[in-house]
């Protein structure tokens, strides 16, 4: 039995914060490595450079790169993620909004995935050595590579609906 020790445990948890701030770190990089500025979508044709100027002063645009990270990581370690650049809204309250739909749409999946995981594995546990092992082993290595969203492609691609010959039509 596998025994797990409390500096295993904090070793982990150190692993998983570090590689979080290394991710946000690269975030951070590569929105100030693309082309134009986060607030071109807020600005008009007809606005003033003023008005421009407080667009960036309500982001933090207009600070230094060093301190506009320090807060950058601040409010993510806060989970004070700011005002959304395209609808101004508290990304908070918009992730909050969305939370039970997607637990709506997580919960049976993962219920699913692994309930008939377990019996499938349990199937073929029992059929350890017989063709139907070999094929149900192959197939599942054959699946694992493959994204959910190619899956979902695929079947979106070969429903009777795109060939027309659905009885709800087109």
């Amino acid at each position: 039995m596998v025994r797990i020790t409390g500096r295993y445990l904090l070793r982990r948890v150190a692993i998983s914060v570090v590689t979080i701030y290394v991710l946000a770190s690269l975030l951070f990089v590569l929105m100030h490595a693309m082309p134009g500025s986060p607030i071109d979508a807020l600005v008009g044709p007809g606005m003033t450079s003023e008005q421009i100027e407080n667009i960036k002063q309500r982001f933090g645009l207009n600070q230094p790169l060093w301190r506009q990270y320090i807060e950058f990581i601040t409010t993510v370690t806060l989970f004070d993620f700011g005002y959304s650049v395209q609808t101004l809204e508290p990304v908070r309250d918009r992730l909050l909004d969305r939370f039970v739909p997607t637990l709506v749409l997580f919960a049976p999946a993962f219920m699913l995935q692994y309930s008939m995981g377990t019996i499938i594995g349990t199937f073929l546990g029992w059929k350890r050595g017989t063709k139907t092992d070999l094929g149900g082993s192959r197939r599942g290595c054959s699946c694992t590579p493959f994204p959910s969203s190619g899956w979902g492609g695929s079947s979106w691609a070969c429903s009777p609906t795109n060939w027309g010959c659905s009885p709800a039509g087109r």
